[in-house]
């Protein structure tokens, strides 16, 4: 299921690029013809030598041009026909598919909310299963992206409400849904990343206990965990009160040590995001507390564990170095937070 699912996305994000692609060079190809016909200063009889031409022959190009859809008429039209309950699955998932390609722009991504995007995408977690609520997640994760205003009517549209449901519903269940969960943590990331009352409404929901469940859950694929550890650096960084106790009070803190031991070699990422995670578990100003949480980590054996780490980056060679200088750099900075020492010679 996972090699199928993987090679769906690489399909799918090279039928995308394409697309984009042709989209771009359409947009622009009209839009120019359509100036320069609106705009042309030909005068009959030039001295160009051009035969006049009645403006009737124009007109049959200047309707076409005028039909020409906007990618918002696009959208709308998309929106308006998957509320209707009319098409199968496969035929709704490509219209979503659609969609997604559309709310990849910016503005595309704003128009979205005020030509019904919240209110058809709502339909739709409440009447369709798993391989439609994948795709709703998938665009609203790519609507609030590094996008302020979106994430704002997102709230507002109770956004984050449902995605933390769908999470909850593909992690709390004997076969989790690894490609519904994925693009629920997507969008959660998105809506809450650099939004401070998103973040607090999160974490009020339970949030916190969410992202570490989907954490400590064995079944949770390695591209989900990616993302779960970005969102659970960011919780710790931004809300240490609130994290900090339930990493040292769980099992989440063994779970994190291990992940960052995977050694697979194509667990990087992996182990990259869990260091940092731990890394900035012992960040924070008082004091008092970092001398607990060092404390902490060395009796869990931090210290001993990453100067192993180093030590087997220690004898890597030739690209294998270069692909590992990000966590030689995250681990020795770890290193010198839980013993107050320097990095071991490398």
């Amino acid at each position: 299921r996972n090699k199928e699912g993987v090679y769906q996305r690489i399909q799918l994000g090279n039928r995308n690029s394409k697309r984009k692609s042709l989209h771009k060079m359409n947009n622009m190809s009209s839009e120019l013809l359509k100036f320069c016909l609106e705009h042309s200063d030909f005068k009959e009889g030039s001295a160009a030598g051009i035969p006049a031409r009645d403006p009737n022959d124009y007109k049959w190009l200047k309707e076409a041009l005028d039909g020409l859809q906007t990618d918002t008429q696009k959208m709308k039209k998309i929106l308006e026909t998957v509320k209707t309950d009319t098409l199968g699955e496969t035929a709704l998932s490509s219209a979503l598919e659609e969609l997604q390609f559309y709310v990849e722009d910016i503005d595309n991504g704003n128009d979205f909310w005020k030509i019904g995007g919240a209110e058809a995408m709502l339909h739709l977690l409440e009447k369709q299963g798993s391989q439609i609520k994948m795709w709703v997640m998938w665009i609203l994760a790519t609507v609030v992206q590094n996008n302020p205003e979106s994430q704002e009517k997102a709230l507002r549209a109770g956004m984050l409400e449902k995605m933390i449901q769908v999470t909850k519903d593909s992690l709390y269940t004997e076969e989790v849904d690894t490609l519904v969960l994925s693009k629920s943590v997507s969008g959660i990331s998105a809506l809450v990343k650099g939004n401070d009352s998103a973040l607090e409404k999160f974490i009020s929901l339970g949030g916190i206990n969410l992202a570490f469940d989907a954490i400590l859950n064995t079944k949770t694929n390695t591209q989900t965990l990616v993302k779960l550890l970005f969102l659970a650096k960011y919780l710790v960084q931004f809300k240490p009160q609130e994290t900090k106790p339930k990493i040292r009070d769980s099992k989440i803190f063994e779970r994190i040590v291990n992940l960052a031991q995977s050694p697979e070699s194509t667990q990087l990422d992996l182990r990259e995001k869990s260091w940092m995670v731990l890394n900035e578990f012992l960040q924070g100003s008082n004091k008092e507390e970092l001398d607990s949480d060092i404390e902490y980590c060395k009796k869990q054996g931090l210290d001993g564990i990453v100067a192993n780490r180093i030590a087997q980056i220690k004898h890597l060679t030739g690209e294998e170095v270069v692909r590992h200088s990000d966590e030689v750099a995250i681990c020795g900075e770890l290193y010198a937070r839980v013993t107050k020492a320097t990095l071991p010679s490398l």
